[in-house]
């Protein structure tokens, strides 16, 4: 399966945020700019990807003198393959790249196509296999969240 740059992007921002939460024992906040800066990224795309991850509940922000970006209690317990749909997007779906040869009895744009439905079927597959693990299961082992970091909801 391919990941779209911004997918890509906000993992990384996500791994980025935690690595230095991790480091100052969460009391440091970080801004769009500290995070491009590091991730040499546009600071543009990753003002709206944090924001994006906000909105998901992944990252908390704040503004004014002493404001900046943090990862939310628990967010790293998030289900991997449930964020990455959420930064795909409604245009995840296979379909948009291969289409069946048309042919008179079918509509090309069916979603009858044996090819289809086994694109998709792989697709959910992936996105299932995903969902087993969370976001603190892909840090980097050098990594330690904090104890914020993982608390569940309660």
């Amino acid at each position: 399966m391919h990941l779209t740059r911004s997918t890509n992007l906000g993992l990384q921002i996500v791994m980025e945020l935690a690595d230095q939460q991790a480091k100052s024992d969460g009391a440091q906040r970080l801004t769009a700019a500290n995070i491009s800066a590091a991730l040499e990224a546009s600071p543009t795309h990753v003002a709206k990807l944090a924001s994006r991850l906000v909105e998901i509940g992944i990252l908390k922000s704040s503004r004014g003198r002493t404001g900046g970006i943090t990862i939310a209690d628990g967010a790293l317990n998030y289900p991997l393959g449930k964020l990455i749909r959420q930064l795909e997007g409604k245009d995840e779906s296979v379909d948009r790249f291969i289409h069946a040869p048309h042919c008179e009895e079918q509509d090309k744009h069916s979603s009858n196509s044996p090819l289809e439905t086994a694109l998709t079927q792989a697709q959910e597959e992936f996105y299932s296999c995903l969902d087993q693990k969370s976001i603190a299961d892909i840090l980097p082992a050098y990594i330690a969240p904090t104890e914020a970091m993982l608390k569940t909801a309660s």
